[in-house]
């Protein structure tokens, strides 16, 4: 997993933070909008993109970078849980997917040196999703450049990390750090409005 962890810097180093976290970002909320699902805050969606945008470029820089791997570490076992626990009546596309993500990430849990995870990075580069499994959201056809497991399981840790920070109690963080109990979910006084309340907080509401 080190490994992994040490490509996602590279990654993050070669395009950007802000790049990274925009491209997983909107991977993840799309994914929830596929599911009908919104994020379970009381700040606006965006509000909590420019929050979590403004989080992620913190913890990918200076001394707060040690949060950066704790924040992977959490979003790879989000992700190895997800091919782990499976619907019973899963079609057997899916099942054999599911079992070769599930087995590449164990597999990659106990390798400690660059001579064993070569090897295991090549095979998961030549290793392509089945048809079907590389479309982009709103499409009905393949993207033309088909995902391999490498792409795939960097891919959705990242959205996994993105979305751990997307779905933070921000406000409600703010709300107890400015000592007003009478904001902090779930008082019924929490106002309707959340973004407005940043005002009564400090006075300087957070801007678009």
């Amino acid at each position: 997993m080190e490994f992994f962890y040490q490509a996602q810097v590279e990654v993050i180093a070669h395009a950007g933070a802000q790049a990274v976290f925009g491209s997983a970002g909107d991977t993840y909320l799309q994914r929830l909008d596929e599911q009908g699902i919104d994020l379970p805050t009381s700040f606006s969606r965006r509000r909590q993109q420019l929050i979590a945008a403004d989080m992620w470029s913190t913890i990918c820089t200076g001394a707060a970078r040690r949060n950066l791997r704790w924040l992977f570490i959490h979003a790879w076992l989000l992700e190895i849980n997800s091919w782990l626990v499976r619907p019973v009546d899963e079609a057997e596309a899916d099942r054999i997917v599911a079992q070769t993500m599930f087995g590449y990430m164990t597999e990659a849990l106990d390798i400690r040196s660059k001579s064993e995870i070569t090897p295991l990075f090549s095979r998961m580069r030549n290793h392509w999703l089945p048809p079907d499994y590389s479309r982009l959201p709103g499409q009905n056809v393949d993207d033309s450049e088909r995902s391999s497991y490498f792409t795939r399981v960097c891919g959705n840790v990242s959205a996994q990390m993105a979305g751990a920070l997307l779905g933070m109690p921000y406000f409600e963080i703010l709300a107890a750090q400015f000592g007003n109990q009478s904001l902090r979910y779930p008082v019924p006084s929490l106002p309707s409005d959340p973004d407005m309340a940043l005002e009564s907080l400090d006075g300087q509401p957070l801007t678009d």
